[in-house]
């Protein structure tokens, strides 16, 4: 009687070990899925660009890519997850974008195109607040995209940048210099960088004026009325003058990519 009882409790935990046996291999079956993105990399202009691809999931697992000197390239890549993408080339904008892959149960190939900014003399790279107001600290936003242009001037060896650091305001340039000098400390790692950034002054204070609020008129004299008018009366008083407009600040620093400069030939 024992011996029969016992069956029906082995082929139960049998039943049990072959389901997760089962799920087990639909799982490794599902995480061996993968996507195929290919595409083709271009220029502004259109034109193709070779630059190499760096993808990082949510868990910062790193695939790598490079496009041909026809600009196509390909990834593969993991199903429902969220990829960074980073561009680094030669002349080419550092640039970082974000995009979803769609979940699947099958192999899939998907097509991505990329556009990608040439780095031209004239090319501006930076245009906003990169100092906090009143002082010469670095903006951490600022910090974050210079770390980023030391890493391109770097790889670029022959790039060369132009600064137009500026004041609080256009009448006060007493932070001007300050500044500009604090720029250059933190940019120490750019190899030959007193030779390759230069400071520039053509550039006008970046600003918006805005029209002064008109303040309201005087309060009539109730007593105007039971004045009477007479030749003798002195002239009514001249409109007050217009306020200066208020001037609203747009940037403290301008970078623009200068003349290539052949300092490593």
């Amino acid at each position: 009687m024992e011996n029969r009882k016992t069956y029906p409790k082995a082929f139960a935990w049998i039943f049990i070990v072959c389901i997760y046996l089962t799920t087990l291999n639909i799982a490794f079956a599902q995480s061996d899925i993968v996507v195929l993105l290919k595409g083709t990399v271009k220029d502004q202009s259109g034109a193709p660009v070779e630059v190499e691809l760096g993808f990082r999931d949510a868990a910062n697992d790193p695939v790598r890519a490079k496009s041909d000197k026809a600009g196509n390239y390909q990834a593969v890549l993991k199903p429902g997850q969220k990829y960074t993408l980073i561009f680094n080339g030669k002349d080419i904008l550092r640039e970082i974008i974000e995009f979803n892959v769609d979940p699947t149960d099958k192999y899939l190939e998907i097509r991505k195109d990329f556009t990608v900014r040439k780095l031209g003399a004239g090319t501006k790279i930076f245009d906003g607040f990169a100092f906090e107001k009143g002082s010469t600290n670095l903006t951490p936003e600022a910090k974050a995209q210079l770390k980023e242009m030391i890493d391109m001037l770097n790889k670029n060896r022959n790039m060369t940048i132009e600064v137009a650091v500026f004041g609080d305001m256009p009448d006060d340039p007493s932070l001007q210099l300050p500044r500009q000098d604090a720029f250059m400390t933190f940019m120490a790692e750019v190899k030959s960088g007193k030779k390759r950034i230069s400071f520039i002054y053509r550039i006008p204070f970046p600003k918006r004026e805005e029209a002064a609020p008109i303040p309201p008129p005087p309060a009539p004299d109730p007593n105007e009325k039971k004045k009477k008018k007479s030749k003798n009366d002195p002239p009514p008083p001249p409109p007050p003058a217009p306020l200066p407009p208020i001037i609203i600040p747009l940037a403290n620093c301008m970078i623009i990519v200068g003349e290539p400069m052949n300092l490593f030939d």
